[in-house]
């Protein structure tokens, strides 16, 4: 299932433009569009912690979506992101950085990895009652426990950060690129736009997720 996301949705011709001011432009949305849909997971996370506290696996589902898809909007690669510094730009109280790392560390080592000091797997021998007669080993068993979430305080705060980052920095960027992206468009001839491909509003199916993107 996809979710395809423009801008403007009349019926006019398009044409796809390249270039390096248009990818960052589209990057810019895409990093949009990974944000608001953790501001979503933390909405519904933290309904659910109100209204179902123990159904363990949709909060940890919502928690992890939410943190793989927060961390992967600051990743270097092949899209363009944010960076720790824009953090700064917010003017949030407290320290939003530090709470960032939390998160950062959080994919990395609770998500990411099977070992790490956020959960832990003990196995212990099973004892027959203190006054038994005869004490004795009645069994072996695993003992498991793990941190699912954050708490609502915590899980808020990510959704603030999300909402800023997308209202003042990246709505910031978007708009001087959208000005110069425009001004190259007016540049190239006008027959050649209407003959270049359109704007493909229909994403890619799950075939294409073994290929590389350029």
């Amino acid at each position: 299932m996809s979710e395809a996301q423009q801008t403007d949705t009349t019926q006019l011709p398009t044409a796809l433009l390249e270039g390096p001011r248009a990818k960052a432009l589209a990057d810019l949305g895409a990093v949009a569009q990974d944000l608001k849909f953790v501001m979503r997971c933390c909405t519904k996370l933290a309904r659910e912690m109100r209204e179902d506290p123990d159904d363990s696996v949709l909060l940890q589902a919502l928690f992890t979506a939410a943190v793989i898809t927060y961390a992967r909007c600051f990743n270097s690669g092949k899209r363009g992101g944010l960076n720790d510094s824009d953090l700064t730009k917010l003017g949030l109280e407290g320290d939003p950085r530090g709470f960032h790392r939390q998160v950062m560390d959080m994919r990395s080592k609770h998500i990411a990895h099977s070992a790490n000091p956020f959960e832990m797997t003990s196995v212990g021998a099973v004892l027959s009652p203190l006054e038994a007669d005869p004490r004795q080993v009645e069994g072996i068993a695993t003992f498991s426990v793990r941190h699912i979430a954050f708490d609502a305080d915590g899980i808020w705060q990510l959704f603030e950060i999300c909402k800023r980052l997308i209202d003042e920095v990246i709505a910031q960027r978007a708009g001087r690129l959208q000005a110069d992206v425009l001004a190259e468009a007016r540049d190239i001839p006008i027959d050649e736009l209407y003959q270049r491909s359109s704007v493909r509003a229909q994403p890619p199916g799950p075939e294409a997720a073994g290929t590389q993107r350029v």
